[in-house]
């Protein structure tokens, strides 16, 4: 049955996966959300978006530190350890690592500082609009495509209705947007 649509497996595991959690969002909103003329229950967001807009602008600059001080004890390293044998080559290199990983370990609670600013975004944004779930966009899978190989996907999960709140996310984050796209209302 996968080959007679030519899809592979892991597509349709995928796909199965999206419309039960469509089904299930269906089955489990309240009944008559939005009925009374109360307004959309359901928003959601582009993350996509907000990652190239917020995130990936505000993190790049510990990303790009972070790449210039692994060039740095790179050459360093190189340079240090000619004539040492084995074991103190692996000792200054463990010193530096522990260097590298330290400083990794900052971008990474950084970056986890940001999600959880989007994440606060979010949920005020979504209580100011009386919205009480918000949704992804898009979802990404990866799938095993043909030959068993990796393959990314991204399928829409918001197929019709609700309120896109990426705009207002992203001005309540501080990016100031250029056009009124993105949910911005006006």
């Amino acid at each position: 049955m996968v080959r007679e649509h030519g899809g592979s497996w892991g597509t349709v595991v995928a796909s199965r996966a999206v419309v039960a959690l469509l089904a299930a969002l269906v089955f489990l909103a309240p009944a008559g959300a939005g009925a009374q003329g109360e307004g959309p229950a359901v928003g959601y967001v582009d993350l996509q978006v907000i990652q190239a807009q917020y995130l990936l602008p505000n993190l790049q600059p510990s990303l790009a530190a972070l790449e210039q001080r692994l060039i740095e004890l790179q050459a360093k390293f190189d340079e240090e350890s000619v004539g040492l044998d084995d074991e103190a080559k692996q000792a200054l290199f463990n010193v530096y690592q522990a260097e590298l990983n330290a400083q990794s370990a900052g971008v990474e609670r950084f970056e986890e500082e940001l999600k959880a600013n989007i994440a606060a975004a979010i949920a005020s944004v979504a209580a100011e609009h009386g919205v009480s779930t918000v949704l992804a966009k898009d979802v990404v899978l990866t799938v095993t495509g043909d030959h068993g190989l990796p393959r990314v996907m991204t399928q829409p999960l918001v197929l019709h209705g609700g309120i896109d709140l990426t705009g207002p996310v992203l001005r309540r984050l501080g990016v100031q947007l250029a056009s009124p796209e993105n949910g911005e209302e006006g």
